[in-house]
């Protein structure tokens, strides 16, 4: 006899879960099932030649994201177009300054169509591509950058509402360059708020959330990273320096332990290392701390690569031909990922959904063997948080099948569990509680409960709720009495599209 559907809102209950959760401290849950190599399927894609910097940006405005590269070599910007689904068009390309390092998309002139800045570091320009609708692009125009730039990030520095261009470059003098924007698609004269040491790499994040945006630049000269206080603008404040393993390249920020205050990531090439600079508040900040990747990371970036929500952070390691992930439980600790493979000399790396999965791929671009490397994560829809705890009724390993599609048939099923107990309880909800209960946590933040037979399938359709939307299921046994209560592991299940 087949499972009978529930339609969830209806024969399930609403409850009020109050007086189950004691606390609402929030605890993180570790991913019960780590990521594997063979979780993600490789794309390879010829680039031009000696791609240098990679951007993921809907060029082309159709919703999925392209690949954009900066190719050293041959002083091109090489463009594929993503279709949403894994897969990208034929290489097509537009001539920039020389020996171009860096690259950024962003709308320079208000127009609503992204436009591309590339930092050239033959010639000391920016180059600026306009865009012209439908991934096409106007020719380059090229601008004085600062002084050899090896690095540039685009971004609101002067608070008028126009981006603005940063470079860092290799110059002792005028290491820092700052081009404002002037709203119609050009830049006005660089103005040079820093000197003093060689730059690798600069990055704009507003650091003490003050709104104001800061420029944090990897010194290779005196291996540090160095934060300059954004004062609003257009003007900075005294430089902030800590201190790294030796030759930092790339940077990356984002909020590892989950305080709402950004931390500093940089590749530390020269020891094989990933350094983390904790955020202590304003512009105070942590001794760095080192965390192994492969040899020679050039690159670093952060996202959710294992879909449980928390920060993760991924190298391209240039000497070891590898990518290597760092995977956080949302507290501020990592730990070693797999490693994923790379071509030849993999220089930067960039995370985004490519496959309209809703979950982040990896992708990576190899300076000598020309081309770029896509990992699709292939983890999802449905993905295993953890939080579960063995009780009486034995150690439930919740699982869930079928494409969560609206108004599609999915199925839950709990194993693990002593039959003769008595009927366990779902819990699903739109959002994570994380709180500590019985022992366990409490993942879901509940708002529907349904009665769950162990080692048969609990079968619903999946609710109209938009793409990209998921709900967070976990089941417990013996939540009232003397017995020790028994939790399974959360799931979250990412809503697909039709």
């Amino acid at each position: 006899m087949s499972a009978r559907p529930i339609r969830l809102g209806s024969s399930a209950s609403v409850l009020s879960f109050g007086v189950l959760v004691a606390t609402t401290t929030l605890l993180g849950s570790a991913r019960a099932n780590p990521l594997d190599p063979a979780d993600f399927a490789l794309v390879d894609v010829t680039m031009g030649s000696g791609p240098r910097a990679l951007v993921l940006a809907d060029l082309d405005g159709d919703g999925a994201r392209d690949l954009l590269a900066v190719d050293e070599f041959s002083s091109r910007l090489s463009m594929r177009f993503g279709d949403g689904a894994g897969g990208f068009s034929s290489l097509s390309w537009k001539p920039v300054g020389p020996q171009p390092v860096d690259l950024a998309a962003c709308d320079l002139d208000g127009d609503g169509l992204l436009d591309v800045v590339t930092a050239n570091t033959g010639n000391s320009t920016v180059s600026l591509l306009l865009g012209a609708g439908g991934g096409a692009l106007q020719s380059a125009i090229s601008v004085s950058g600062g002084v050899q730039p090896m690095g540039l990030d685009v971004g609101d520095v002067d608070g008028d509402g126009d981006p603005d261009v940063v470079t860092a470059g290799d110059d002792l003098v005028k290491t820092v360059a700052l081009l404002p924007g002037d709203g119609v698609g050009g830049l006005f004269a660089p103005s040079f708020p820093l000197g003093g040491f060689c730059a690798t790499d600069i990055l704009l994040v507003d650091v003490d959330l003050d709104g104001d945006l800061d420029a944090v630049i990897s010194d290779d000269s005196h291996d540090s990273v160095v934060v300059l206080p954004g004062l609003g603008a257009g003007a900075f404040g005294g430089a902030v320096s800590i201190a790294v393993p030796s030759d930092p390249r790339g940077l990356a920020a984002g909020d590892l332990d989950g305080d709402g205050q950004p931390e500093l990531f940089v590749a530390a090439s020269g020891d094989s290392v990933i350094s983390v600079i904790r955020h202590l508040g304003g512009f105070v900040f942590s001794d760095a701390e080192q965390h192994d990747v492969g040899l020679g990371p050039y690159a670093v970036a952060v996202g959710d690569v294992d879909g449980d929500e928390d920060l993760d952070v991924v190298a391209a390691d240039f000497g070891s031909l590898d990518v290597a992930l760092l995977l956080g439980d949302g507290h501020g600790a990592l730990a070693a990922g797999p490693l994923l493979d790379a071509g030849l000399g993999p220089v930067d790396v960039a995370l985004g959904d490519l496959d309209g999965d809703f979950l982040a791929d990896v992708a990576i671009v190899n300076q000598f063997s020309n081309d770029a490397w896509v990992h699709l994560a292939q983890i999802g829809p449905w993905i295993d948080l953890g939080g579960g705890v063995a009780g009486a009724a034995g150690e439930a390993v919740l699982q869930g099948s079928g494409e969560p599609v609206p108004h599609d048939l999915v199925s839950v099923l709990v194993t693990g569990i002593d039959r003769r107990k008595k009927l366990g309880h779902l819990l699903i909800g739109v959002e994570r509680l994380d709180a500590p209960y019985k022992g366990g946590v409490l993942v879901p933040d509940p708002l529907v409960i349904s009665k769950i037979r162990p080692d048969k399938p609990l079968v619903f359709r999946w609710p109209d709720v938009p793409a990209g939307a998921s709900l967070y299921m976990q089941v417990w046994f013996d939540l009232k009495g003397r017995k020790q209560a028994t939790g399974s592991n959360a799931l979250r299940a990412v809503g697909q599209a039709p």
